[in-house]
């Protein structure tokens, strides 16, 4: 019997994490970094970070209740290394790509669709803030 309630248990975590993050309230990151803060604040329509010697990828989902063109703004000060930014389809086609060479772009999004920002830093020092709208 404990072990079907321990199971229970952890499936519905499971489901409920699942569930912050297809609806964009958690990042799912694989990085390791000497020091890394950072925050997906301003009503859910930006994210940013401050890093030190980071490598690695952080995913998000953005949803979009209304169709529409999108704006993605990306601003850095990197100091070492490289960030790179991009914006995934439902099916992770590449829309668009963000960096410090190409700091914005426009994507049209269809009514309740969603997509991926997908930050990629290599051995990158510095910080950044991407927004959109």
């Amino acid at each position: 019997m404990e072990i079907i309630v321990t199971t229970a248990i952890l499936v519905c975590v499971a489901l409920a994490v699942y569930l912050l993050y297809i609806n964009g309230y958690i990042p799912v990151q694989a990085k390791r970094a000497l020091i890394f803060v950072g925050s997906m604040g301003g009503g859910r329509k930006q994210c940013s970070a401050e890093f030190e010697v980071a490598t690695g990828t952080i995913q998000r989902v953005i949803r979009f209740r209304e169709p529409g063109t999108v704006t993605f703004r990306f601003a850095g000060n990197i100091t070492k290394g490289s960030v790179s930014a991009f914006v995934l389809d439902r099916k992770r086609k590449v829309l668009l790509r963000l960096d410090s060479e190409c700091p914005t772009g426009k994507v049209y999004m269809e009514m309740k669709d969603r997509c991926y920002l997908v930050i990629k830093l290599e051995k990158a020092n510095g910080d950044y803030l991407i927004r959109w709208d």
